[in-house]
């Protein structure tokens, strides 16, 4: 398998191989319709699987909120992934400066 990007815009596409492409389209975490697609997504790809289970709304939106302390010396980029104009991964980058300067 091969990996290829190509920005285009504020969109980054990934061909993960020749027949499947997928779109990172960014999200802003601090805004709550954003938050609330990134958090969703995961309990709308798994809502068929007897075996998972969703965990509480109020953790992820404390821990990926703008209000967590931790954000004051750190940065965060959400992605949704589309495939056929179709919400089908999330990713979250998040990359703390405290840390980097210990280093």
């Amino acid at each position: 398998m091969e990996l290829y990007r190509a920005q285009t815009g504020p969109v980054l596409h990934l061909v993960v191989s020749l027949s499947s492409t997928a779109s990172l389209i960014p999200l802003r975490h601090d805004r709550p319709a954003d938050r609330r697609r990134f958090l969703n997504l995961s309990r709308r790809l798994y809502r068929h699987d007897p075996l998972w289970v969703a965990p509480l709304d109020s953790e992820l939106h404390r821990v990926l909120g703008p209000t967590n302390p931790f954000f004051a010396h750190a940065d965060i980029q959400l992605w949704i992934a589309q495939r056929e104009g179709r919400d089908c991964g999330r990713i979250a980058a998040i990359g703390g400066s405290l840390v980097s300067r210990m280093k």
